[in-house]
């Protein structure tokens, strides 16, 4: 096995692709209704959040600084104590593999359930340079989840409904 040219392959895979990430991560926006995209650029304090994601929950701009208290204005006042510990911890970087769950207020007024999936990328030294964030609601997906057959809160209320 070749090694060095599995290892030179991958770079050069990693090259080509690095010129794509505009539209990977707009077909990535897209793939689902209930998730919502942002990015951090952790060294400049400049957050980007998605098209879909400005209009969700109302946002004046996609290009702002300091995401924490942009993000923590939609955070409903019972979470916002936990949320503002809970992200501190994974800007700090531990409990990244963990989700942090909050209810958020979108556009229309209306809280929600949502998830906070959070990773860290990496700079060419392994310096930590963007955050990707990606928010799901929790009350948007409309089937069953497929591992455990169990509804999200909004269908089952629905269903539930329908059967009384």
């Amino acid at each position: 096995i070749d090694i060095w040219g599995i290892y030179m392959d991958k770079i050069n895979f990693w090259k080509k692709a690095s010129s794509k990430v505009a539209d990977i991560v707009e077909f990535v926006d897209k793939s689902s209704d209930a998730t919502f995209l942002f990015m951090v650029n952790i060294k400049e304090n400049v957050s980007w959040c998605s098209e879909k994601t400005k209009e969700y929950f109302g946002l004046s701009s996609q290009i702002f600084s300091d995401f924490k208290p942009v993000l923590q204005e939609f955070v409903h006042p019972y979470d916002r104590e936990e949320y503002a510990e809970e992200i501190a911890k994974r800007i700090n970087g531990t409990s990244l593999d963990k989700e942090l769950c909050s209810h958020m207020r979108k556009k229309n007024g209306i809280y929600s359930m949502f998830t906070f999936h959070i990773n860290e990328l990496n700079d060419d030294e392994g310096n930590p340079e963007y955050y990707v964030i990606v928010i799901k609601n929790e009350n948007l997906f409309p089937k069953p989840d497929a591992l455990t057959d169990l509804y999200s809160y909004s269908p089952y209320v629905k269903d539930l409904a329908k059967d009384i």
